[in-house]
């Protein structure tokens, strides 16, 4: 699932599937007060998930697995998705999940991976992901093991615009954001879809998307 690097970010960051952009979005109202921009990578504060926590999901993957893995890379874009109905969440939810966002970049761009970044995701989002896509390899350990180093400024992430953020009937917030990915085949902007619970006081991810790629013009803007 890891391969090197930053196949970290290439494959558990950013996209486990790729789909064309949503349809059926609302703006948020509340977007103008975030942040937008590249988060500095000191501002990546977030106390960091256990070096432990991984050392379960170290092995070697299976056929399947391996398959699965294949059929990520070879996916095409899904132009049947659409963002679950809810409503607009309030302002309080909105700093809350925005926060989780800003500190996810901060972490990209400070390439701490293993630790602070990885405690922005559900526990059950990493088990579902490597149950999907195989175990770390055991020759990334010493990757794991690394002191994290700021990325080159052309590496960086950026967020560009919050496009919608709503409350999911279950308690669970949908948003959609526009990011600076220079991960993608095409490094620019791309929109991802991120469904967020609460845990211990803070929105963590529990589901991410990458909708695809979004032309300069239309950043921030909802796609009907």
């Amino acid at each position: 699932m890891f391969r090197s690097g930053l196949s970290i970010v290439a494959i558990v960051l950013l996209v486990l599937t790729a789909l064309m952009p949503v349809t059926a979005a609302r703006a948020q109202e509340a977007s103008p007060t975030a942040r937008l921009g590249a988060p500095d990578p000191s501002e990546c504060t977030v106390e960091p998930r256990p070096a432990a926590f991984f050392e379960q999901f170290i092995g070697t993957p299976t056929a399947a697995q391996q398959e699965a893995i294949a059929g990520m890379e070879a996916a095409t874009p899904d132009p049947a998705f659409q963002m679950a109905e809810g409503e607009p969440a309030d302002e309080a939810t909105v700093a809350g999940v925005l926060e989780t966002v800003w500190q996810l970049g901060a972490c990209i761009n400070a390439g701490d991976f293993w630790g602070r970044f990885a405690a922005l995701f559900t526990e059950d989002y990493f088990r579902r992901e490597f149950e999907r896509f195989g175990p770390i390899p055991e020759e990334e350990r010493s990757f794991m093991a690394a002191t994290p180093e700021p990325l080159p400024s052309e590496f960086q992430v950026a967020l560009l615009a919050v496009v919608d953020v709503r409350m999911l009937p279950d308690g669970r917030v949908a948003g959609l954001f526009d990011i600076e990915d220079p991960f993608a085949g095409a490094p620019g902007p791309s929109r991802f879809y991120w469904e967020f619970v609460q845990e211990d006081g803070r929105w963590l991810i529990d589901e991410q998307i990458m909708l695809g790629p979004v032309e300069p013009d239309p950043i921030g803007t909802p796609t009907t």
